[in-house]
Parts: structure tokens; C-alpha cells; sequence
């Protein structure tokens, strides 16, 4: 909540299980029962007591009351779903809330019913930041973006240029990506400025991790993305999985026309495997 405030006491504690609570209701059926018996034979009073303390930082500060709730875009859309339509308990606080949701949510065909809920019919989505173009060449204005964030949290002077730009490469425009690869980077050398070599040892765990998750069908998925030269994005389950571990990253042109892209650091695994997709 904004000006620093928070719940606090025996509340604050209720608010945060029951956030936690709805957040477990796409695992089961087991877990959703579970869940209801818990948590709806109170949900009024704590919907109550919520709305409650909005009332009052409206009258202390002046000030509408935003509720931010963050990290619903990390967990599978099933899960995500079933918070805004298996249960209206996210939709009940009487404040203006910001949720979070998984991007793969707005393609599925109870995203209308969601879509309903709220006053703006449509989300607003924060794409990943375009370095390269759909033909693999360069995106300048992109790339001065990344660098300009990371210029924020490291001198310049401390990283080469070269560095900076292999950062930016295999961050693939995903902000966390390059501050994750940046700090790694950072804690493999022992000299005065970060060199291409502690950006490629940083990187390579990175590497290592995709080349475990993925299966040879999610490489022959991620193939047919790059044989599409319009880079076109279609949803479906087995492209869900892969925006999902960020093996498959999605972009935008403008506000509308979306494309995807295979993650810089999985593009070498890829061509790896070129002779075993093709037989």
C-alpha cells in the first residue's frame, strides 16, 4: 500500500494467509476444497476489515487507496484462473486494485469472464523490452533502454563495453534477466571491471538450466517459431510452458501486434539439436 503503510498485527497476518490461500487454488481439487472450507466462512469479515482500513487512510491522508497485489504473473494460469474464476474473493475489496496475472491467462477462453470484472476491459500489458528486431537485427532504441537501466546500478567505468553489450544480448529485454546476469557477472571477477569472460561464465548456469528443463519437443516447438519469419505468435499450451520458464519470450510492436522470439541462451541449444529435429 502506498505511503509506506501496512497491516499490521493479528490482520496483517490474516490478510497475508488469505492472499497465500486463494494463490493455492488452481493446484487441486483436494487443495480447493481445502482452501473454501477455510478461508470462505470468513471471507466477509475479512473483506470487512480490509475495506475498513482503506476507509481510514482515505480520511487520514486525502487520498484514494490502492492495493497492489504482485506475483500472480509467476505462478501457471491454471492457478490464476481459478482465483478470478473458480472464486470472487480477489474481486471483493472495495478499493482499486492492481493485479498481476500471467500473460498466457489473456488467451484462454475464460479471460472474457475475467476481462468483466473489471472497470477497464482490458489489461495493460508491460512487454519485454525489444534489442533485437524479428530478423535478428539489432533494435537501438531497445538496447539504449537496457543500457541505460543497468548505467543506473553499475559505473560505467566498471564494465567494458563489450561486457555491457553481451549483457544486454543475453538478457534477451527482460529486465530481471540482465540485473540477474549483471550481478553474477559481477561476483566472478576479482579485477576492477567486468570483462566478456565473467559475462559468458555468469551466463553459462543460465544455459545449463534451460538445457536440462527443456524436452526435444519443446525444442521442435521453438524451431517452428524461428522457421516463422514474422516471428507470429499463436497461443497454445505447449507455448504457455515455454513463455512460462522464459525459453520463449514475448514482445510487442506498438500496442497490438505481438511477436515471440527463442531466448538468446537457448538459441545455441537449439541449433545444437538442428540434425536431431529434422530426421
Amino acid at each position: 500500500m502506498g505511503g509506506g503503510c501496512k497491516l499490521g498485527g493479528e490482520l496483517g497476518i490474516k490478510v497475508d494467509g488469505f492472499i497465500k490461500a486463494v494463490a493455492t487454488l488452481g493446484k487441486s481439487r483436494t487443495m480447493r476444497q481445502r482452501v473454501r472450507q477455510q478461508v470462505e466462512p470468513n471471507l466477509t469479515d475479512l473483506i470487512g476489515h480490509i475495506d475498513a482500513i482503506a476507509d481510514d487512510m482515505r480520511i487520514k491522508t486525502g487520498n484514494d487507496v490502492l492495493f497492489i497485489i504482485d506475483g500472480i504473473d509467476k505462478i501457471r494460469v491454471q492457478a490464476a484462473r481459478s482465483m478470478f474464476v473458480d472464486t470472487t474473493a480477489m474481486l471483493l475489496l472495495g478499493a482499486k486494485v492492481v493485479y498481476t496475472i500471467p500473460y498466457a491467462l489473456i488467451f484462454t477462453p475464460d479471460f472474457g469472464q475475467v476481462r468483466a470484472s473489471f472497470s477497464s476491459g482490458h489489461p495493460f500489458i508491460l512487454p519485454n523490452i525489444q534489442t533485437h528486431q524479428k530478423d535478428s537485427t539489432p533494435n537501438s532504441t531497445g538496447q539504449d533502454f537496457m543500457r541505460q537501466v543497468l548505467l543506473k546500478r553499475v559505473d560505467e567505468s566498471l564494465i567494458s563495453a563489450g561486457s555491457l553489450a553481451k549483457l544486454i544480448q543475453f538478457s534477451g529485454g527482460v529486465i530481471k534477466e540482465l540485473m540477474v546476469l549483471a550481478r553474477e557477472s559481477c561476483l566472478r571477477t576479482n579485477d576492477w571491471m567486468v570483462g566478456e569472460g565473467h559475462v559468458l561464465a555468469a551466463a553459462k548456469p543460465v544455459q545449463n538450466i534451460f538445457e536440462v528443463m527443456l524436452s526435444l519437443e519443446d525444442y521442435r516447438e521453438l524451431q517452428s517459431v524461428r522457421n516463422d519469419p514474422d516471428r507470429r505468435f499463436t497461443f497454445s499450451p505447449a507455448k504457455e510452458r515455454l513463455i512460462q520458464n522464459l525459453s520463449l519470450l514475448l514482445y510487442l510492436d506498438g500496442e497490438a501486434n505481438q511477436w515471440c522470439d527463442v531466448h538468446p541462451l537457448v538459441l545455441p541449444l537449439l541449433e545444437a539439436r538442428v540434425n536431431e529435429l529434422n530426421r
